[in-house]
């Protein structure tokens, strides 16, 4: 959509459903990102659940929820 922007080919008319498609794309991408973290806790030992969350940025270590 960014490209059809650039070349002036997006529509008024149409802007509302591309939205709409890009909005569904990244909220699927956002599922399957969260998804794959629910996944990773399943098979994990708490002490890995603690390593894990440090090396993504949480200094506690805390389990995901």
């Amino acid at each position: 959509m960014e490209e059809d922007f650039r070349n002036g080919t997006v529509t008024e008319a149409g802007l509302p459903d591309r939205v709409a498609k890009v909005k569904q794309a990244e909220a699927e991408l956002v599922a399957a990102h969260l998804v794959a973290h629910l996944k990773t806790a399943e098979i994990l030992k708490p002490d890995q659940i603690g390593a894990y969350n440090r090396s993504r940025g949480d200094e506690l270590g805390t389990p995901a929820p």
